[in-house]
């Protein structure tokens, strides 16, 4: 097992360094630290490669540059990446000095791996498609499959559709061919990514508990953390009743933490905190309170995190937080972040989040702007629910702006591909933006749903009746005080409502016509009765009825 194999890697290390021989120190420590696991950060490797670099020769760039490349990798995810990014870049460039492509192979193995989410995408295509042809040249097809996981990162860091499904079909063609689980999942989880960047939910859920299978006899610690983010995506966009329920999702990562990968929890709270769709936004604003979460996020190369929060501080008036996520994310207005492979390479436009934020800002114009460049690198990615989120915020900025017919055209955008998908939508945490305007928790009318009860709060009583569609439909009418909410639209408002026999809903353009309709019949009810014409008006009533 891989235990057993560490263990005797310590022991070797332990003796090597009685014997005060580095070169084989420098072999133990490379060989306990073979395996690259995402978002798991190993202290005990960390100093034992620190030890060797401080006791190898000056003149062993070869040991070197191993070594440094491994530690690299080890320090990744740090709170400034860009430390372990300068040491992953030196300890390519010692490689390259050296005429062994074995060594260059090595290095380029683990210093991409510290590359990867941190350095532009741009920069690492190159590396990846290099390390590529070294794996292929070597035969070595466990290692092409792991360039080709990372062309496909890279790809959807840069939108580029035609690179992200080459990689996919040639990780898979590989994974086929080696038929072993610990390669089967990723490739399942991929595909998986395919389907939910389409909005095929039902077949992307399909995919996810394939590769379930698979990572559960191959024991692979990733899965732990990619599965459940596939699967919240799921939970927070699709209107069925077979989306996964967020109460497991959020099981699942607490195990993951739990089993090694705590680190990753960093990355993964602030996601199911503001996206999770609830009404309770006490985890969300907790991060906008809590000063080391905010100079991690907004100090460190992680974009994903710093669009998540200044999203939400945008969205609650927290205008310092807002603009200084917004500067932080600026300048990579044009890429795509994500999780990476932690994520299961699911993405969200940078310039999404530049025009949510410069909207709360006030800055319409860039927002629209922003908003404009996500929708293009988006329908690049045939990324149809992105495609209905982003025209929705363009109705929303088109609507201040004062532009009615943009704003509409966009709002019929939204809801076709909505309608056409099923869409949930991607709802933020709700608070108002002064916290004292909410009241205190027990003043605070409240429902929520706990298994198939919902639980009543208000005054410091509470309830607890039997879930119902009218409850559902209530908790839909409170969570928005102060909003009109159209019949049609509350009819629509659960999953249940959705999937009845109920008739087809109206589409928002129908609707609008329909009130159109019934403007005008008005009118002309109040024309025929001041004109004594009895029989119209008589029609018009009927009609109106």
């Amino acid at each position: 097992s891989i235990q057993m194999g560490q263990e005797h890697c310590r022991e070797v290390f332990a003796t090597s360094r009685t014997l005060e021989d580095p070169g084989l120190m420098s072999e133990a420590a490379l060989t306990y630290g073979t395996a690259l696991v995402v978002g798991h950060i190993d202290r005990e490797l960390i100093g034992m490669l620190r030890e060797c670099l401080e006791k190898l020769p000056d003149d062993d760039n070869a040991c070197r540059a191993r070594v440094q490349a491994r530690l690299a990798a080890a320090l990744q995810p740090a709170v400034d990446p860009s430390g372990p990014v300068q040491m992953a870049h030196e300890a390519i460039a010692l490689a390259r000095t050296i005429d062994d492509e074995r060594v260059l192979f090595g290095v380029l193995r683990n210093a991409i791996s510290a590359l990867m989410d941190f350095a532009p995408a741009l920069e690492r295509i190159p590396l990846n498609r290099e390390f590529a042809v070294l794996a292929e040249k070597r035969r070595n097809v466990a290692e092409q499959f792991r360039s080709y996981l990372r062309l496909m990162i890279d790809a959807i860091e840069i939108a580029d559709r035609q690179l992200f499904d080459e990689s996919i079909d040639a990780a898979e063609q590989i994974a086929e061919r080696i038929n072993m689980p610990h390669y089967l999942w990723r490739t399942a989880s991929m595909r998986a990514t395919q389907a939910l960047t389409e909005g095929h939910f039902a077949r992307a859920l399909e995919l996810i508990d394939e590769a379930q299978g698979h990572a559960d006899r191959a024991g692979d610690l990733e899965s732990l953390i990619t599965l459940p983010v596939q699967r919240f995506t799921i939970f927070k966009e699709w209107r069925d009743k077979q989306a996964p329920a967020l109460e497991a999702i959020k099981a699942q990562l607490q195990h993951a933490y739990a089993s090694g990968m705590a680190e990753v929890e960093f990355f993964i709270n602030p996601m199911i905190a503001v996206y999770s769709g609830t009404n309770d936004a006490t985890a969300a604003l907790r991060l906008l309170k809590d000063e080391t979460v905010i100079e991690r996020a907004l100090g460190s190369g992680d974009r994903l995190t710093a669009s998540t929060i200044g999203e939400f501080a945008a969205r609650v008036g927290n205008i310092e937080i807002a603009r200084r996520a917004y500067d932080k994310i600026l300048p990579h207005a044009t890429e795509c972040c994500s999780l990476g492979l932690m994520g299961g390479g699911l993405f969200r436009p940078v310039a999404q989040s530049l025009g949510i934020i410069a909207n709360g800002l006030g800055q319409l114009e860039d927002a629209k702007h922003h908003l404009e460049t996500a929708l293009s690198m988006v329908i690049k990615m045939r990324a149809l629910p992105a495609q209905a989120h982003i025209h929705a915020e363009l109705a929303e900025v088109e609507t201040a702006r004062g532009n009615t017919s943009a704003a509409l055209e966009h709002e019929r955008a939204a809801q076709n591909i909505a309608q056409t998908l099923n869409l949930l939508g991607v709802k933020v945490a709700q608070v108002p933006a002064d916290d004292d305007a909410a009241g205190s928790a027990e003043d605070r009318f409240e429902i929520r749903l706990e298994g198939d009860i919902r639980t009543i709060r208000f005054e410091g009583q509470s309830t607890s009746l039997r879930d119902s569609k009218g409850l559902q439909l209530l908790e839909q009418l409170v969570s928005q005080p102060g909003t009109e909410v159209h019949v049609l639209d509350l009819v629509g408002a659960t999953r249940e409502a959705a999937s009845s026999d109920a008739g087809p809903a109206l589409d928002g353009k129908a609707r609008d016509e329909y009130k159109r309709r019934v403007t005008d019949l008005q009118e002309e009810l109040e024309e025929a009765e001041s004109l004594g014409d009895s029989g119209r008006t008589d029609t018009l009533r009927d009609e109106l009825d």
